[in-house]
């Protein structure tokens, strides 16, 4: 799941395309050490720093809140098809969600995937995976 260097992954997604200077600027200010680099994708970055993935996310969205969209941690980085998504998903789910608590899982597609199934139907498969994993717990 998260490489055993201690590096961990975040997407941040800018608020405005037309700012990366200024998201990149900001994100240095908030993760020093961190190497910042383009997804492919306007306005979408990889953060990659030494941390706790959930806290460094956390601090980014706290801190930098007025300057960028969203950090979101990489808590697995699987090929993109199906079954590896989804035994993803399930081992992440049984580890971050509580029994009681409900769940929404999202796909968003971008640039090239090998998920040729509409997303609806895939999110709806991956869900019910994960709460049946979750009633099994």
């Amino acid at each position: 799941m998260q490489p055993e260097t201690g590096i961990v992954k975040l997407i941040i997604t800018g608020r405005w395309p037309h700012v990366a200077r200024q998201i990149k600027s900001e994100l240095r200010k908030a993760i020093p050490r961190a190497h910042i680099r383009s997804a492919g994708f306007r306005s979408v970055f990889i953060l990659e720093a030494a941390g706790d993935v959930l806290q460094l996310a956390q601090r980014i969205n706290r801190d930098c809140a007025e300057d960028i969209g969203h950090a979101t941690p990489a808590l697995a980085e699987v090929e993109s098809k199906p079954d590896a998504i989804k035994d993803a998903a399930v081992k992440i789910g049984t580890t971050q969600i509580g029994q009681e608590e409900s769940l929404c899982f999202r796909i968003i597609k971008r640039g090239l995937h090998g998920l040729e199934k509409d997303t609806p139907k895939l999110e709806d498969e991956i869900g019910r995976a994960i709460s049946e994993a979750l009633q099994l717990k």
